[in-house]
């Protein structure tokens, strides 16, 4: 059976970590028979407990209701759940499809405001996020680390694509300064000299995620193609994840790379 790899690059941003959130700008959950679970690892670092929130989210910040199980709790269905990590402690979350329709989305992790405590900064967590790959006995075919999603107006990535075998993507996710807003995602494919060979641009409406065989279809008909994709998007900040597409005979696996930086 013919099987897919997707390898998932973390895309470069100007901007550092925020103290208050951490984006995951791809989350899919459920699919049948084999379906995807999210597991989320997270360890406070500091000496005080850290207060903290997580929502999962579609679309243009619109909420998402999943199933979020954490160690002998019951499982709640929901769109967001609220956290106490013990200082220097270590949780564990899962997240699942409540109906195991196959859908996609993103992850907001936060911090939270506790009345006559120190507000807590992201950059006391170490947090690991892993897409779970499952048959329709439960049983884990695979388990893939993706790195968190940056902010920023302007992306770049390396871009492969042979048809049939290699095929590159980005997923993108709202910031803050997104909702709401209307504008476009410019993309510029370049070739390995620098050169642009193509251009398009995307309306916004919310998280989403393409190819550049669906960004640039003539491109991709014409053959095998090696360069770069930049993506712009004004003055508003977007997240981002690339997206690594090969087909092989043995499965697919989502990993991090590290980052490339925009000129």
């Amino acid at each position: 059976m013919k099987r897919v790899w997707i390898f998932v690059l973390l895309l470069v941003s100007g901007t550092s970590q925020s103290l208050f959130g951490i984006t995951f700008s791809q989350l899919a959950l459920g699919g049948s028979p084999e379906h995807y679970e999210c597991t989320i690892l997270i360890s406070n670092m500091s000496d005080e407990v850290w207060y903290g929130k997580m929502n999962a989210l579609k679309g243009n910040d619109e909420d998402w209701t999943v199933r979020w199980a954490s160690g002998d709790s019951e499982p709640i269905d929901t769109y967001g759940v609220t956290f106490d990590l013990a200082a220097r402690g270590t949780m564990k979350v899962t997240v699942k499809s409540i109906d195991g329709s196959l859908a996609s989305g993103y992850l907001v992790l936060s911090a939270r405001l506790v009345s006559g405590q120190p507000f807590s900064s992201t950059l006391d967590l170490a947090v690991g996020y892993f897409y779970n790959l499952l048959d329709q006995s439960g049983n884990i075919l695979d388990s893939i680390s993706v790195p968190q999603s940056y902010s920023d107006v302007e992306h770049m990535l390396p871009v492969e694509y042979v048809p049939g075998k290699v095929n590159t993507g980005i997923a993108w996710s709202p910031s803050s300064a997104a909702v709401d807003e209307q504008f476009s995602l410019h993309f510029e494919l370049l070739d390995p000299l620098g050169a642009v060979v193509a251009t398009t641009d995307v309306p916004y409406e919310g998280q989403a995620a393409k190819f550049v065989s669906d960004l640039f279809p003539d491109v991709a008909q014409s053959g095998a193609f090696l360069g770069r994709l930049r993506i712009t998007t004004g003055e508003i900040d977007i997240y981002t994840t690339a997206l690594r597409l090969m087909y092989t005979t043995t499965g697919f696996q989502l990993t991090g790379t590290p980052p490339d930086r925009p000129f």
